[in-house]
């Protein structure tokens, strides 16, 4: 993710993101609820994309035999390969509707990473807090 440098650098957005504050009333959201996507390990930001819950979280295993999608969806490529399984493949039901639930969380975070970024240098050149 681009934005991890930023995260990384920006006490602002840490403030900002580090609360509950995504997919609430001050910032609504279509496919999360009072998302923290400021978190830390060995004095770092967590890559938000490491967030996203898998795929297939509470699936059995004995249906998790009959899927082909890879349980992963954190990158582009990861992305583009359930979007294309889903166009190109036959996929049960089940599967079809887990997959498209975690693309659209991805793209609205991938969507976010971009606000980030803008919200960033907005306040650093201009230091208006969105």
């Amino acid at each position: 993710m681009a934005s991890t440098a930023i995260l990384n650098r920006s006490r602002y957005l840490q403030n900002k993101y580090s609360k509950p504050v995504y997919g609430s009333d001050e910032i609504p959201s279509l496919n999360f609820k009072e998302q923290v996507w400021i978190e830390w390990e060995n004095g770092r930001v967590i890559n938000p994309y490491e967030l996203l819950k898998p795929l297939f979280e509470g699936v059995s295993d004995e249906e998790l035999d009959s899927f082909i999608t890879d349980e992963d969806l954190s990158d582009g490529g990861a992305a583009m390969m359930a979007y294309a399984k889903m166009q190109f493949m036959e996929m049960a039901e089940p599967e079809r509707k887990l997959v498209l639930d975690g693309l659209f969380r991805y793209c609205e975070l991938d969507t976010l990473a971009m606000v980030m970024i803008w919200e960033y240098w907005n306040y650093e050149v201009h230091g208006i807090k969105t």
